[in-house]
């Protein structure tokens, strides 16, 4: 989810972000939306500093576990003409 929203900027990534707290449960109360904003706008800065050449959109992942190792497969897609990042 961070991955895919770091692919915007401005006012779409507002927007996403926006749709995304619409989508938590009623019972989730202002301190747990902090929380888990934090805790995306974290991913989001790490992802922009440590990958920030990787403009693909994440389209699905499987995470396997086996013993003490553990697999990430993940299925990625460019980004459509028109979507891409506003450069600075």
């Amino acid at each position: 989810m961070a991955w895919n929203i770091s692919l915007f900027e401005g006012e779409e990534r507002t927007e996403l972000q926006e749709k995304i707290v619409e989508k938590f449960p009623p019972d989730f109360g202002g301190e747990d939306v902090a929380i888990l904003l934090d805790n995306l706008e974290m991913l989001i800065e790490r992802k922009e500093k440590e990958f920030p050449d990787i403009q693909e959109y994440i389209m699905d992942h499987q995470v396997q576990f086996s013993g003490n190792s553990l697999t990430l497969n993940v299925t990625a897609a460019p980004l459509k003409e028109g979507m891409e990042k506003a450069s600075s």
